[in-house]
Parts: structure tokens; C-alpha cells; sequence
């Protein structure tokens, strides 16, 4: 694909599934911030170029495997109208270093950040829904947490793993 840049005008209701999957040569995409809907399942699925993306605030969900094989992605951006983000939204995006979560977000599908060998997750100051987080994470790491997790606990457990699988 040649396809290096694409800015979604203001007229663009809907992004359908898969649109710009397999666009290898994409760098830069520019949302709308007047597009109020959802990031469809697999919209960018293997644009192995892709470096950044900001997700505006009238975006509401990331679909299933939106970013999934995004290997260059290194920066996303979710502002605070995200409250959905779907299975494997950024599985094996292996270059993605930091993501924070915005405060509002209610649903975490399972293995989003699988094999994001670099990621590190800002939890918000002030979440509440600490008993979501924890059942995302028990589905993301494979553990069994007990009754006593809750934000702080993940807070903790997000920095001592990233440390531990981060490359010597």
C-alpha cells in the first residue's frame, strides 16, 4: 500500500471494519473531532508504519483488534470519551511504551496490551472501578488476584512487571 497519510474529514460518519487494515505503509492517520462514534474492529489492523495516533474525545469505543500488529505504533493518545476498549485492541503493537487510560473507561476487553513487550499503563488518579481493572487484569496476566486488589495494588503490579519483562 502507498498509503502514507489520511486525515478523516468532519463528513465521515463511520469508520467501517478492517477500513485501513493492512495499509503497511501508513504513518500518521488524523481523527476527526467532530466524528462522534467508535473506532470499528480491525480499522488499523496490521498498518505496520504507523507511529501515533491521538483518539479525539467524541470517540466513544476502540473495537476489537483496532491496533492489533501495529508494530511501530510507539505513542497513542485516548482522550477522556473513550469508556470501551475491545479484545486485543493493541495486541502485539510491540513498540507502544506508555498508554494512559482515560478516567471515564468502564469496559477493558481481554489482552489488549498482549505482547506489548514495552508497554507501560498509566491507571488515572481517582478510578473507581477498581474491581473492572482487577478482573482485566486476572484476564490479562494469567493470576488470580484475591479480594484485596484494587487500584493501587494494579498501579504496583503494572510497574514490577514492566520492569521484569523489559529487556536487559
Amino acid at each position: 500500500s502507498r498509503l502514507k497519510n489520511v486525515a478523516i474529514p468532519d463528513s465521515v460518519t463511520s469508520i467501517g471494519e478492517g477500513a485501513f487494515s493492512g495499509c503497511t505503509s501508513l504513518k500518521e492517520v488524523i481523527l476527526s473531532e467532530k466524528y462522534i462514534g467508535e473506532l470499528s474492529d480491525y480499522a488499523f489492523n496490521e498498518c505496520t508504519s504507523l507511529e501515533k495516533i491521538v483518539i479525539p474525545s467524541n470517540y466513544s469505543k476502540i473495537g476489537n483488534y483496532a491496533f492489533k500488529n501495529c508494530s511501530n505504533l510507539k505513542e497513542v493518545q485516548i482522550k477522556n470519551g473513550i469508556n470501551t476498549i475491545g479484545n486485543g485492541s493493541f495486541y502485539a503493537c510491540t513498540s507502544l511504551e506508555k498508554i494512559n487510560l482515560p478516567i471515564n473507561i468502564k469496559t477493558i476487553g481481554e489482552g489488549i496490551f498482549d505482547d506489548c513487550t514495552k508497554i507501560e499503563v498509566v491507571i488515572p488518579e481517582g478510578w473507581e472501578n477498581s474491581k473492572g481493572i482487577c478482573e482485566w487484569f486476572d484476564d490479562a496476566v494469567d493470576e488470580v488476584f484475591d479480594d484485596e486488589c484494587n487500584v493501587e495494588f494494579v498501579r504496583n503490579f503494572v510497574i514490577k512487571e514492566a520492569a521484569k519483562d523489559s529487556p536487559q
